[in-house]
């Protein structure tokens, strides 16, 4: 069994110790000295600061001196580059985004909350300097109140009663909690009437078919645990239970190898597989809630196993297959998880049995309306599938019926779902992909600019039988800008070891299936069929016509950062009105 205690810490220590490889001591400058240059990035990135928890933590577990030296090099970075007059922080040295204030007192404010007793004196005078000044600038800064830009994308309104409570707990002072008992109300109306929280990425929107922006990665790796954290400080049960709440709903989208299916998010373009980038970690929140439901526990440990899996060279990479895609490990990931790792050194996992997660349990058809998402459950197949009418970046929607992730639970992921155009919506914490045009790796029908993936008005339905399920999406091809073309049909049927696909367009398209394939993979290629392995599994794709590869890409693969798969670029001709079919099954090896 893990000892996912001892994991959290040899992770935090693996990222840890290679990041401080890389912090600049030889060079004085005050725009380098003491900051972590990113090396697959090529600067440094602005939000270090947040490692101040993590070696801290090391430090006082260790008792090495290089953990709080580093700690005290990166804040003094920090406040030397990012740090404004006003008292805030800004994201990068080009980017002026000051929301990011809440998450440095937070990890600032941890660190006193759990080792302040170790800190040398003068090391804590200063520090405690920082984050007051930090922690004024966010009490009455107007980006966080009510009706303001900021409030339109939820983990800030969430973060902001932790951030106050922190201080509070920290300073023994009440005016920061009646500050953040104050903002109560604000994050309850956040949560929707079916018990999401909602509001990622572009406002507290409500579309005609229903639908809410909710984005799992930044709800199970920050919003979920300041609510935790607020509810434990001040006291306030209902937080807790809410949070707990939320952990339970977002359980269902946890895969069994220990991934976040994030593929359907308002903010999937910053899908890890894990995670998503710039967001801590879920393992905060597991382990303050780890009383209320053993799955909790659970959760924390499959996560943590994954994270584990991902770690190359000594740091997280961004997604399933960066490292065979060719892309070295952005420190991001390293620095954010390493606070989420770091807390299971101060509220540890305790003693426990393991349990099924949900979706391994599942069997059938459920609808979280709220996000216009259908899970399905059929034998070893888990779907993932996708008809919200949201529309937050255009060319970004994973909508039309589209299976946004086909797991299987032997072989693992098969299809992910991802944008017709890459939206880098935050170009200092997301790596740039080598290949920026032809990436999209939705099984999708497309007509030049025209796509099923972009149809908003898609009407779907779904049958389940005894042996079967099949879910069929009925739209009109559609374009970036919203405009709408000929009708189309998707129909996917579930049933034994295959899914079996059927496509139908009023003019000539094409329906791609770039199934996800591990560079370096041994794939046979007739015409009408391909077959390859993945964990002692056999997957064959076949099709009713010829299975085209499409050219131009490096190494026969689709590589995108969501997600950071790679898939074979295969697709089958669609003539006008002609129905075509691909079956995707799954056998077991000898």
């Amino acid at each position: 069994m893990t000892d996912v205690n001892a994991l959290a810490l040899e992770l935090t220590r693996r990222w840890c110790d290679r990041l401080l490889e890389m912090q600049i001591t030889e060079r004085t400058g005050r725009g380098v000295y003491g900051g972590i240059l990113c090396e697959a990035c090529g600067y440094i990135h602005g939000r270090i600061g947040d490692l101040v928890y993590p070696l801290v933590a090391l430090y006082a577990r260790t008792g090495q001196e290089k953990y709080l030296r580093g700690a005290e090099l990166v804040l003094d970075w920090t406040e030397r580059n990012m740090a404004r007059p006003a008292g805030f922080h800004v994201n990068d040295s080009f980017n002026t985004w000051r929301g990011i204030t809440l998450f440095y007192v937070i990890a600032l404010g941890e660190t006193f909350l759990d080792y302040g007793e170790r800190l040398p004196a003068a090391l804590r005078e200063k520090w405690m300097d920082g984050l007051l000044r930090a922690a004024r600038a966010c009490l009455d800064d107007p980006l966080f109140a009510p009706g303001a830009s900021a409030a339109g994308a939820a983990n800030y309104p969430v973060a902001y009663p932790a951030a106050m409570a922190i201080v509070g707990k920290v300073t023994g002072d009440e005016g920061w909690m009646e500050a953040a008992r104050a903002r109560e109300a604000h994050v309850l109306s956040f949560i929707s009437p079916e018990g999401w929280l909602y509001g990622e990425g572009g406002g507290r929107i409500v579309t005609e078919k229903g639908c809410r922006n909710i984005d799992l990665g930044y709800n199970v790796e920050e919003s979920v645990f300041h609510l935790a954290l607020y509810g434990k400080l001040a006291g306030q049960e209902r937080f807790t239970a809410l949070a707990a709440d939320l952990l339970r709903r977002h359980a269902a989208f946890l895969l069994p190898d220990g991934a976040w299916d994030n593929s359907w998010g308002s903010r999937a373009v910053k899908w890890t597989y894990y995670g998503s980038r710039t967001a801590d970690g879920c393992q905060p929140a597991c382990a303050l809630l780890q009383e209320m439901d053993p799955l909790f526990v659970e959760i924390c440990v499959r996560n943590t196993e994954l994270l584990a899996r991902m770690t190359h060279d000594g740091l997280l990479t961004g997604g399933a297959m960066y490292p065979e895609a060719g892309y070295e490990a952005c420190v991001h990931h390293s620095f954010c998880h390493a606070k989420a790792t770091a807390y299971l050194l101060a509220h540890p996992i305790r003693p426990f049995e393991r349990c099924a997660l949900p979706r391994e349990a599942a069997q059938g058809v459920e609808e979280v309306r709220d996000a216009g998402v259908t899970r399905i459950a059929m034998g070893g197949w888990r779907a993932t599938m996708q008809y919200s009418d949201v529309r937050l970046i255009a060319g970004q929607e994973i909508t039309g019926g589209s299976v946004t992730l086909l797991y299987h639970m032997g072989a693992g992921p098969l299809l992910v779902g991802n944008g017709i155009k890459l939206g880098i919506p935050e170009v200092t914490n997301m790596q740039i992909p080598h290949d920026m045009e032809g990436i999209c790796q939705t099984l999708r029908l497309e007509s030049g600019a025209f796509s099923s993936q972009l149809c908003t008005e898609a009407a779907v339905r779904v049958e389940e039988t005894a042996g079967e399920i099949v879910y069929a999406a009925n739209g009109r091809l559609s374009d970036g800008r919203g405009e709408l073309q000929c009708e189309y049909c998707l129909k996917y049927a579930f049933a034994g070891d295959t899914v079996r696909v059927e496509a139908t367009c009023a003019q000539d398209a094409r329906l791609w299936v770039p199934v996800i394939c591990r560079p370096g993979a041994e794939v046979e290629r007739t015409e009408d069929t391909v077959r390859f392995c993945v964990n002692g599994h056999c997957v064959t794709v076949r099709a009713d016509e010829e299975i085209r590869w499409i050219d131009g890409y490096e190494h026969d693969r689709i590589f995108n950062p969501a997600g950071g798969f790679c898939c074979l670029p295969l697709a089958v001709e669609a003539p006008a009105g002609r129905r075509v079919a691909v079956g995707l099954c799954v056998e077991k090896t000898n």
